[in-house]
């Protein structure tokens, strides 16, 4: 079973992956070898999250559970500007997705299946952010009540074309949430300037505030 998915893998890859089809398949074919080869909480454990992301309208697993916790716990500091530098690490390998990234082209290579290059990774991940916007990452608050953030969602509407154009990397902007209020936007791999108004404004009306 193993070896025909990935022979279908290689040939999908090899074609080129430039549609939201074409990356929902992709990343379902991936959790099916996850399902088969890895502990959960195996080396992939990222790579499993956004996996399901693409197949889910929300997402409350474990690991999503603990980005959310990571974000609330940290929330002051983020608007303070005061994380370590570890800190920022950690928040900018979740916001870029840069450990999405890195996962997955290790996922590939340990399976000698053909990887993306920086324009190609680009056009998978505009796909992939159109595949998940408004599918929130959820925490409800079980144990430990949660204090400033309990969801977040990708906001993909606040694109300029201008800015985007063939092969450079999508903005990534995500909105923070508590109780089902927008409480503020952060633009992952650029500055949000005069576009923050306008990404809250589209994130009401998404969410019918």
């Amino acid at each position: 079973m193993q070896d025909a998915i990935l022979r279908k893998l290689t040939e999908h890859l090899r074609l080129g992956v430039k549609t939201e089809c074409q990356v929902v398949y992709l990343l379902a074919e991936i959790r099916k070898l996850l399902d088969r080869e890895e502990d959960k909480d195996g080396p992939y454990r990222s790579l499993r999250m956004y996996c399901n992301w693409a197949l889910h309208i929300e997402l409350e697993n474990k690991q999503a559970q603990e980005i959310v916790r990571t974000i609330d716990a940290l929330y002051p500091k983020i608007i303070q500007e005061i994380l370590t530098n570890g800190e920022k690490y950690e928040i900018r390998a979740v916001f870029t997705l840069s450990r999405f990234q890195g996962e997955l082209s290790q996922f590939l290579g340990e399976r000698s299946l053909p990887d993306f290059y920086d324009a190609e990774w680009n056009a998978f991940l505009a796909c992939f952010l159109n595949v998940i916007q408004d599918c929130p990452l959820l925490c409800k608050p079980r144990e430990i009540e949660l204090q400033r953030v309990d969801e977040v969602v990708l906001i993909s509407e606040v694109t300029d074309p201008q800015r985007t154009p063939d092969g450079s990397a999508p903005p990534i902007i995500w909105a923070l949430c508590f109780k089902g209020n927008h409480i503020n936007t952060i633009g992952a791999n650029f500055d949000l300037a005069d576009q923050e108004i306008d990404a809250m404004i589209d994130f009401s009306r998404k969410r019918g505030g």
